[in-house]
């Protein structure tokens, strides 16, 4: 991780860190990373990023950590709450850019569409009763409804060099707000 200072203790602290790179001022930090926006260094990470292998380690990665995430919901029905959400498909990458290049390691953000499978609990006032003087709805019931979103999620990745091998994967997205698809009624 970079920091910016003028500080020398700062400096020294910063390297002794082994974690985090000082730099001077704000003008070198923009340097860093217009060099590390470099069209080779780019093709190089589409390349991988492209391949099944990527692809396979990605899905394992968000299956695995989805639950971490916090998911809310946002749809139409009333009292909604999810109780279930299922990775359904290999997430589709739109974005990618890259934040940190050195010699030893190159570190990305992905932007990505992940295809879920969402399990969310409400109440079916169909053919319930709502009393405006208690402000409540009678013999509603609980029902449960499954529906598929596709939320981005962005995710930090950093590829040890040359071989270009993933060294780290963290999700940098903390909440994910799902809801069933609607129809447009035009």
């Amino acid at each position: 991780m970079y920091i910016v200072t003028a500080d020398a203790a700062m400096q020294r602290a910063a390297t002794q860190s082994e974690v985090l790179i000082p730099i001077p001022n704000l003008e070198a930090f923009l340097k860093i990373a217009a060099e590390g926006e470099t069209p080779e260094l780019i093709a190089s990470v589409e390349t991988v990023i492209e391949t099944e292998e990527f692809q396979t380690k990605v899905r394992e990665y968000i299956e695995e950590h989805i639950g971490w995430l916090g998911q809310i919901y946002s749809g139409d029905l009333p009292e909604g709450e999810i109780l279930e959400v299922v990775v359904t498909g290999d997430p589709e990458i739109h974005k990618l850019s890259v934040i940190s290049a050195s010699q030893d390691v190159v570190g990305v953000m992905l932007s990505m569409n992940v295809p879920l499978e969402v399990t969310v609990e409400y109440e079916d006032r169909s053919h319930a009763i709502y009393d405006r003087e208690d402000d409540r709805w009678y013999l509603s019931e609980q029902e449960t409804m499954e529906f598929e979103d596709a939320p981005i999620v962005r995710m930090y990745v950093e590829f040890e060099l040359p071989n270009m091998t993933i060294a780290e994967m963290n999700l940098t997205t903390t909440d994910t707000h799902l809801s069933e698809p609607y129809e447009n009624y035009k």
